[in-house]
């Protein structure tokens, strides 16, 4: 008659108690002290399925979800391609087309590159103001900083 099978956690604790050197009893008392199920014959049972075939204790369920656009061989070439051409802008690479992908935004393409580590930089913009305008500036803020001394001054003058 079989009992409740063992949970992921379960298995997990009991070959990590048998790869540190328990025998099936030190394993059962050592679960049964932590208030976990375990027999002995589940130990052995256990153990013996992660020797014949690791994957098969330890395994994952597959993963869920949409499927992802790139592959890892895509993401490896997209890597070396912005490392040859570091000063390349998100647009210039979805016009490249370096992932060969026809359904990969701009967005993805850049959700990927975060995923290895790349971020966006922002140029500074550099400013272009006539002679002009650059004079009225200048007297503006200086007509402001006088108005500030004048206000700073008033108020010490009544302490």
């Amino acid at each position: 008659m079989q009992g409740i099978p063992l949970s992921d956690f379960e298995l997990g604790v009991i070959i990590g108690l048998k790869l540190a050197g328990m025998n099936d009893l030190q394993a059962a008392k050592t679960l049964e002290f932590n208030n976990m199920r375990g027999s002995r014959q589940s130990i052995s049972r256990a153990w013996e399925k992660w020797q014949s075939d690791p994957q098969s204790v330890t395994q994952s369920p597959k993963r869920q979800g949409r499927p992802k656009k790139l592959d890892k061989k895509q993401i490896e070439e997209l890597k070396d391609y912005v490392r040859e051409n570091p000063a390349m802008s998100r647009k210039e690479l979805e016009v490249s087309n370096i992932a060969n992908n026809e359904n990969l935004s701009g967005k993805s393409l850049t959700n990927y590159l975060k995923m290895q580590g790349f971020y966006q930089v922002l140029l500074q913009k550099t400013i272009v103001i006539s002679e002009e305008n650059q004079l009225k500036r200048v007297k503006w803020a200086k007509k402001l900083l006088k108005r500030q001394k004048r206000v700073i001054s008033n108020c010490h003058l009544y302490r």
